[in-house]
């Protein structure tokens, strides 16, 4: 079993037994169709003044470069603004990435998209899927998680930081759509518990794609929950400005986002309503929700 991943089995009848609802066999190819990204899979920390680690979080590879790479994560990872947030890649020299500029964020759909300058290590960027998606689809998360053990010198918790991300594999539940002051938002839900904390941000894989960004679990139901991909493409289509007619997918659509900041990083102004957006989710959650966030 793989870090941080799933326990809970059952027999099938047939002498087979499942984790999750997935037999052996699928939770196999669950976790061989992850191999190929998940030194993509990153952890953002952020440290105090004394370099103590004081947050981690998840984030992933969705587009690299010749000047910087592109990241995307959840908008709950960050304060209001960059704090000095690094990145560390699962390859285990510990070196630490500065996170160069916020590019975008969206709070009312939770997610953002950040920049890290120079050369990052050689992993493949994901591939995402904005297929239809099912019930019962077999998923998996990729996510860093990082416990917090009572290893200070009076026994006080200290976070510790797993080297390798742990994959957590289920089910879809079911997916849900609102349209209400946002014009799309898609939110996938499974009932599988995903353990650990950190792994808000990280990449849901669909046999071997990303179909959404994990946001959080809900300790009062069991229920976890993703933003799906069709909305990064919304977002980032409404970004861009390039209109919902258009057919450029999300690498294309990120390959615009890194054109435009070649010259330089600029600050990204919100359209009008998306700040009002912003500002009416702040008033709801705060820096955090009532869900037990998994950052």
């Amino acid at each position: 079993m793989e870090a941080g991943g799933s326990s809970s089995s059952r027999g099938t009848g047939t002498g087979e037994f499942t984790v999750y609802g997935l037999t052996q066999n699928d939770d196999k190819q669950l976790v061989d169709s992850t191999i190929p990204f998940r030194g993509s899979v990153v952890r953002i920390i952020r440290v105090s003044k004394e370099e103590d680690v004081i947050g981690t979080s998840t984030a992933f590879l969705v587009f690299r470069g010749e000047k910087r790479s592109l990241f995307l994560t959840c908008d709950h990872n960050f304060m209001k603004k960059k704090m000095g947030e690094v990145i560390r890649f699962s390859n285990g020299d510990k070196k630490n990435y500065p996170v160069e500029k916020i590019l975008y964020r969206d709070g009312a759909r939770d997610l953002l998209l950040f920049s890290v300058k120079g050369d990052v290590p050689e992993n493949p960027c994901v591939e995402f899927s904005t297929d239809k998606i099912e019930q019962h689809d077999k998923v998996v998360i990729v996510g860093h998680t990082t416990p917090s053990l009572p290893l200070g010198r009076n026994g006080e918790l200290v976070p510790v930081l797993v080297n390798q991300p742990g994959l957590y594999r289920g089910r879809i539940s079911t997916t849900f759509i609102r349209e209400d002051i946002q014009k799309y938002y898609e939110k996938i839900t499974y009932n599988f518990p995903v353990a650990g904390e950190s792994v808000g941000g990280a990449p849901l894989f669909r046999d071997g794609k990303v179909i959404g960004v994990h946001l959080a679990r809900d300790g009062r139901n069991g229920r976890s929950d993703a933003v799906s991909a069709r909305t990064v493409l919304q977002v980032l289509r409404e970004w861009l400005g390039v209109g919902e007619d258009s057919q450029a997918t999300i690498k294309e659509l990120l390959q615009i986002v890194y054109d435009k900041i070649k010259p330089k990083v600029p600050n990204v102004e919100l359209p009008s309503y998306r700040k009002k957006l912003r500002s009416e989710s702040e008033k709801e959650e705060g820096c955090s929700s009532n869900q037990d966030r998994d950052t």
